[in-house]
């Protein structure tokens, strides 16, 4: 079995650059302190109930440190809610948005919107946009990139949906 785990986190490949940590741990996380824009990389060695270590793994690609109030790739999201949302925030074509809204019949509509497994969203609506938004929907788990919620109560009159993220 395996009791542990030698990692390197570097500002390099590989264990090169800045070694910002050189240990062993039984954790399956290690946290890191570093600037917002430096990417660090990790390089892992298993260690047995012996006490010898396994095959070096290949470093990670490296993970850059973003910093949550900027947007990384520029598509009008901060960081931090793309990741509450489920969205890439270093991928600017991955949105959080509504990308349908199909009436079905006279009192039905849906409303489709990009999602994540595993992240919870309320449907908010208004009749009006400047008398604000109530919420419509209880919470949805989300299964996969899209969620549609159907509306069975629309009637006829004009509605303004929105999705929120739940607490």
């Amino acid at each position: 079995g395996i009791t542990g785990y030698h990692v390197i986190i570097s500002t390099a490949p590989n264990g090169g650059g800045t070694v910002l940590f050189d240990g062993t741990t039984s954790a399956l996380t290690k946290t890191i302190a570093g600037s917002f824009g430096q990417t660090l990389y990790a390089t892992v060695r298993a260690i047995n109930n012996a006490g010898i270590e396994g095959a070096i793994t290949s470093s990670t690609g490296g993970t850059k440190l973003l910093d949550p109030a900027a947007d990384e790739d520029g598509d009008g999201m901060a960081n931090a809610a793309e990741d509450s949302a489920g969205s890439n925030p270093i991928d600017a074509a991955s949105i959080f948005k509504i990308t349908a809204v199909s009436r079905v019949d006279a009192s039905t509509v849906q409303v489709t919107f990009t999602s994540a497994a595993g992240i919870r969203y309320i449907i908010e609506s208004s009749a009006n946009l400047n008398s604000g938004f109530s919420a419509l929907s209880g919470t949805i788990a989300a299964s996969g990139a899209t969620t549609t919620y159907t509306d069975t109560n629309a009637g006829g009159a004009r509605k303004f949906y929105r999705v929120k993220v739940a607490p």
